[in-house]
């Protein structure tokens, strides 16, 4: 799940780089390992896109939550 979900992020268009969190050494280790992430194929891409087309800009921008 961690690639899918960074090759997704990685291949969006606009997105210049990825800010990770962690909370342990093998944590950071385990998202280092995550920028020899194979890219996705475009098919993929397209229905992750599909996928997650409804979903409200709100649960997605990080900005809009409350205490931010």
């Amino acid at each position: 799940m961690p690639e899918l979900a960074f090759s997704y992020i990685d291949h969006m268009p606009g997105i210049a780089s990825i800010v990770f969190g962690v909370e342990s050494p093998e944590r950071v280790q385990d998202n280092i390992a995550l920028l020899r992430t194979p890219a996705i194929r475009e098919q993929t891409l397209h229905e992750m896109a599909k996928a997650f087309a409804d979903v409200s800009e709100f649960v997605i921008t990080p900005s809009r939550w409350k205490g931010k």
